[in-house]
């Protein structure tokens, strides 16, 4: 990777940067901005991309059988909280309708939460760096959020009104109070 390709991380102690600034100078780098501060996120592997490919698929066949939102996936730029700024990259996000209307899509910076976020725990990940981001995205009003742990198979599904539920192989994935009928087996997530 050639120097103009690393991202540029702010150091703290430095200017804090806004989800604009990181739009603006970070535009298609894979980075987070947490309380104003770049941060690089971990690179992934074959099987990461391999498990947020089949629940982005999932979720997008879901979402345009049920006309229901919209599916992003490879980090989206999420604006989960303000002053100071941190923007999330979710590995899959899913916006229903009634929080981001049909229309022209946002081309940078999504300012709406999304209902659905999706982290993928790979080999090259740490638990403690995903288990950050789950509080942060509850508070900014996403419904649930799937932790996916390539290692042990396993689906951990946080809300903010209830205890995390913990799936494993050969349990299905449902969402019922947000996805009503969306439904897949686990076997089929990591298989």
């Amino acid at each position: 990777m050639n120097e103009s390709s690393q991202p540029k991380v702010v150091i703290a102690g430095e200017h804090l940067l806004t989800a604009e600034d990181l739009v603006r100078f970070h535009g298609g780098d894979n980075v987070e901005l947490i309380d104003g501060v770049v941060f690089p996120l971990p690179g992934g592997d074959f099987q990461h991309g391999y498990i947020c490919a089949n629940i982005a698929c999932s979720l997008a066949k879901y979402a345009i059988n049920h006309d229901y939102g919209r599916v992003a996936s490879n980090n989206p730029f999420v604006l989960v909280k303000r002053n100071p700024d941190t923007v999330r990259g979710p590995d899959v996000a899913v916006f229903g309708y009634k929080r981001l209307p049909k229309g022209p899509l946002p081309v940078d910076l999504v300012e709406v939460a999304p209902d659905v976020v999706v982290e993928v725990v790979g080999l090259t990940e740490q638990w403690d760096h995903l288990f950050n981001k789950v509080p942060e995205y509850l508070k900014a009003g996403i419904f649930a959020v799937l932790l996916l742990d390539v290692k042990s198979e396993t689906v951990r599904i946080f809300h903010s009104e209830s205890p995390p539920v913990d799936l494993r192989i050969p349990d299905t994935l449902t969402i019922p109070e947000i996805l009503p009928g969306f439904s897949v087996p686990l076997a089929d997530l990591f298989g």
